[in-house]
């Protein structure tokens, strides 16, 4: 009988966690820290969650999708929607009240930190509500419809 590298590595790091426990009951406060965090994180989670699936039922148009597991949670745009306006542009104007990075133009990762309250989670949705609501329209109008997208997304690294 034959067992693959990954599952003698997760055998092995269980025993270990276990034993350690067992022989140092010291550290055993840290398991009931471990479990406290997860709960919280998925708490916090399907709060985030209900407040962005909010946010997409007023904006139907504009998000496509929101996605999570835990705090990390997605937001993807409607490109078309949207254009010519980004998913970094977005962000830019999130930056100063949110935490938010962009990715493929069309997606908006939320991954707040564990410490966050509920009371801040309210106000970074609150905050996405109201770029969408108030500067978005603004952006699309400012922006040229016809730049070129590749121009954009290269970074200064990758024009060599």
């Amino acid at each position: 009988m034959f067992f693959s590298p990954r599952f003698i590595m997760y055998i092995y790091g269980c025993l270990h966690y276990f034993f350690s426990l067992i022989f140092y009951p010291h550290l055993m406060h840290k398991l009931s820290l471990d479990i406290s965090q997860f709960y919280r994180s998925a708490q916090l989670g399907q709060e985030l969650r209900h407040h962005l699936l909010k946010i997409q039922q007023q904006y139907p148009n504009y998000i496509r999708e929101v996605q999570g597991r835990g705090l990390f949670n997605a937001v993807e745009l409607n490109s078309k929607n949207l254009r010519p306006v980004s998913a970094y542009d977005i962000c830019l104007q999130l930056k100063e009240r949110v935490l938010a990075k962009p990715t493929h133009d069309t997606i908006i990762r939320l991954t707040p930190p564990l410490s966050i309250s509920l009371d801040e989670l309210q106000e970074a949705s609150k905050a996405l509500s109201d770029v969408l609501e108030h500067d978005l329209p603004k952006m699309q109008k400012a922006k040229p419809e016809h730049v070129s997208p590749t121009s954009s997304n290269i970074c200064d690294r990758c024009i060599e």
